[in-house]
């Protein structure tokens, strides 16, 4: 182990923070192959300080890999409509865990079929309407609780373009088959002709006023840049610098952000959020 590496580890027990916070960054920033190993020793200390500041340590170490796996796979066009909805959400709420917003996904679908399914897509969007009194917003920058699945299944609040996202992902969990159009800035959810309106508790359009209508339709890869951004407009909003980073990798289809200027061409990676701190 080099002297250098010892010397970053010997300052994670500093009693200054910031000095701590650098050490940090340093070492994450390394991607040393012997860093997890020697990570797990470390928990074990009889030293709580160290401890804590190990765990902390890790915790970034795993919400980095993890916005770094999401940029790969958004990079590469990889993504599913669903997968991209819950790693946007786990982006931002960095302290859940996919199977925590997994299993809170399928206990809403599982609720949609009871008791029996559905039977056709407007009984399924009158149930969504019953079961979690779901509406909808417009879409505006600080406000991602209303963009990330966990919280809008949870709150009961998206902006009109997810609880389309979130009605096509349902209808094709029971079968049903939908596109979702937009109309100058407002989205709508269509199937077999028919357009529902997510404003109008998802009642269809009458045909008459569908003639004064343009639409355009949107495909699962330009829905999922879409919310990344819609969430990357947030982060800027509110100063969320590390899903600056990580958003705008993705949009640019970039490695890193250098070109921008500081701070937004750093890889700021602070510590974990969850629903609470937001």
């Amino acid at each position: 182990m080099s002297d250098d590496f010892k010397n970053l580890l010997s300052l994670l027990d500093d009693d200054n923070e910031q000095l701590v916070g650098i050490a940090m960054a340093e070492l994450i920033s390394r991607s040393d192959a012997r860093l997890d190993r020697v990570l797990r020793t470390l928990q074990e200390s009889p030293n709580q300080k160290l401890r804590k500041r190990i765990h902390q340590l890790q915790s970034a170490i795993l919400s980095r890999r993890k916005r770094q796996l999401f940029a790969s796979e958004f990079r590469t066009g990889e993504l599913s409509l669903e997968k991209a909805v819950l790693n946007l959400h786990l982006l931002w709420f960095d302290n859940d865990t996919l199977e925590e917003i997994t299993e809170q996904w399928q206990e809403f679908l599982k609720g949609l079929g009871e008791p029996g399914e559905p039977g056709s897509l407007r009984k399924l969007l009158a149930r969504i309407m019953k079961t979690i009194h779901f509406y909808t917003i417009p879409g505006n920058p600080e406000n991602p609780e209303a963009l990330c699945l966990g919280t809008i299944l949870e709150e009961h609040i998206a902006t009109d373009f997810m609880g389309c996202i979130i009605a096509k992902l349902s209808a094709a969990h029971w079968g049903f088959e939908t596109e979702i159009l937009s109309c100058h800035s407002e989205f709508f959810l269509m199937s077999e002709g028919i357009v529902f309106d997510p404003r109008q508790d998802w009642h269809p359009i009458p045909r008459k006023e569908l003639m004064d209508k343009v639409f355009r339709r949107w495909k699962d890869p330009e829905l999922i840049s879409l919310l990344s951004y819609s969430l990357f407009t947030d982060a800027v909003a509110t100063d969320s610098f590390r899903y600056v980073h990580t958003l705008g990798c993705c949009i640019g289809k970039r490695q890193n952000l250098d070109f921008l200027p500081y701070p937004y061409g750093n890889d700021n990676l602070g510590e974990g959020s969850s629903r609470e701190e937001k």
